[in-house]
């Protein structure tokens, strides 16, 4: 067997295996309580999702004549460990700019026959399986983007990207450019900042299509961590007590709060990004006075191009 067909068996998603046939591969030495276990919750080979109960569910699968055991836990993961995520086997579906992904046995001669084997019970989930430094990614059903990188989040504990893979200088999108600063400042101190040295201010998002760039070029956290928390351009220290832009001071007439956002918890009144469970970057209301990085907008004339991070 091929090395490369060889790790489809640790690669794939999962995947419900008929009880019956994978009975009759059973060694009659394997402990009873794993023939137990198939009796009692079915069996899952790396390929396919495991089911909503039983956690203590084991899967079973046949490497190099040997049995591989694996707690439930380890079925479907869906989050990366670092950058590269070879080993996400989650079920995220769409690109880090919402394209949606095609099907891995519907991309033709894109791939090699290798590959095609390697992802042949994917779906069109985001996958890494040739290492590409820049994590998990997928071909798209969008005629102008063949592949394009996924947004997978970061588990709990996970080496996070560096300063290296974050994203530096203006970036442009329509009639705006965008620098994201990475140092620290409580809100009034990064609206300052973006008013007296770039002639700018804290972005202000007014539609869908803005709001899923600056989510894509943000540092991406591990799930619920602040440190990477970035601050945007509204408020709600007005008279009426509403989330405004405060530079245009204007109504947000496009949101993308997280779940249960805004709460107004510890004089939260200032909006700041934050990666929620979905594992997405979403609107948050945070203590105006806390420090975190922050993103400046300005019209897409730029004349200081030396400011880059």
């Amino acid at each position: 067997m091929s090395k490369r067909i060889h790790e489809l068996l640790e690669f794939n998603v999962k995947r419900k295996w008929d009880v019956e046939n994978l009975m009759k591969s059973i060694d009659e030495n394997w402990p009873q309580s794993c023939f137990d276990c198939v009796l009692t919750c079915g069996c899952f080979v790396p390929g396919h999702l495991p089911p909503d109960s039983l956690d203590d569910c084991l899967r079973f699968a046949k490497k190099d004549g040997k049995v591989v055991i694996t707690k439930r836990a380890n079925y479907a993961k869906e989050c990366v460990d670092n950058v590269e995520g070879k080993d996400y086997t989650g079920t995220i579906n769409t690109t880090k700019n919402g394209l949606k992904c095609k099907d891995w046995s519907n991309t033709g001669s894109n791939m090699t026959l290798d590959t095609q084997r390697l992802l042949a019970d994917q779906h069109n989930y985001c996958r890494n399986p040739d290492s590409d430094p820049f994590g998990p990614w997928c071909y798209t059903t969008d005629d102008d983007t063949l592949w394009e990188t996924c947004d997978i989040p970061f588990c709990e504990g996970a080496s996070t990207p560096g300063w290296a893979y974050w994203t530096h200088g203006w970036q442009q999108f329509e009639d705006s450019c965008y620098l994201i600063k990475y140092i620290k400042e409580n809100w009034y101190g990064a609206k300052f900042y973006c008013k007296d040295n770039l002639d700018a201010y804290l972005a202000e998002i007014k539609t869908a299509g803005e709001n899923n760039f600056l989510m894509n070029i943000l540092p991406k956290p591990t799930i619920d961590d602040t440190d990477l928390e970035v601050w945007l351009g509204a408020n709600t220290l007005n008279a009426k007590r509403r989330y405004i832009w405060k530079t245009s001071l204007t109504d947000l007439d496009f949101t993308d709060w997280g779940p249960g956002e805004p709460n107004g918890r510890s004089y939260e009144h200032c909006m700041s990004t934050h990666m929620y469970s979905d594992g997405k970057l979403h609107w948050n209301d945070r203590e105006c006075l806390t420090k975190h990085f922050f993103v400046c907008e300005k019209g897409n004339s730029i004349t200081n191009i030396g400011d880059t991070a």
